[in-house]
């Protein structure tokens, strides 16, 4: 079962880095894996959050980067050693790497893939299924910019999102009372509504 599921992971991860590329893709697909487009993306949501004077919004950020703190630490510093799983651009010859990037060593589970859809989680939780769907297929699209790159198996993917949600529900759900009576980030006024 394993060596079967090993199988496929390999056929999809060559199927994705070495099929389906496109120079103009390339760009792309670096950008989507860039942390600093996320910590950008996060900083003006912020900004926003405060212009518009949305406390409950702030708090819902706040909750998010608690739960994506959380995770890539876990997943960084508990995970990652304890699986040991190496990289596909370490240890293949022919694997694609766009702008010759690896990473360390180990990729299993991918924290990319946990951030974001444990972000993805936060908002869909506080947010709704319209929310969670936007913020999840953006999720996907970092998940997939990952094996595009040549960094994780599809498997270390996959891993991520499961690892990424569990822990946005759990965190999430305890301090859904703080995010809603405004006791974790008080900023004005609390208002129900996100």
């Amino acid at each position: 079962m394993i060596d079967q599921l090993n199988t496929w992971d390999l056929a999809i991860y060559r199927l994705i880095n070495l099929t389906h590329t496109s120079v103009a893709l390339d760009p792309i697909m670096v950008f989507l894996s860039s942390s600093s487009t996320w910590v950008v993306a996060f900083a003006l949501s912020f900004a926003a959050a405060v212009l518009m004077k949305r406390p409950a919004l702030l708090r819902m950020l706040a909750v998010l980067a608690i739960t994506c703190g959380v995770t890539d630490l876990i997943c960084g510093h508990v995970l990652k050693p304890y699986f040991k799983r190496v990289r596909p651009c370490h240890w293949m010859e022919d694997s694609r790497r766009v702008n010759g990037q690896c990473g360390s060593p180990t990729g299993m589970p991918s924290n990319h893939a946990a951030n974001g859809m444990a972000a993805a989680t936060v908002v869909g939780f506080f947010g709704g299924w319209p929310a969670f769907a936007t913020a999840g297929a953006v999720a996907v699209a970092v998940g997939y910019s990952r094996v595009y790159l040549g960094v994780h198996h599809p498997g270390d993917i996959l891993a991520g999102f499961v690892f990424g949600a569990f822990m946005a529900l759990i965190i999430s759900w305890l301090l859904k009372g703080w995010v809603r009576e405004g006791r974790l980030l008080w900023i004005g006024k609390s208002h129900r509504q996100i």
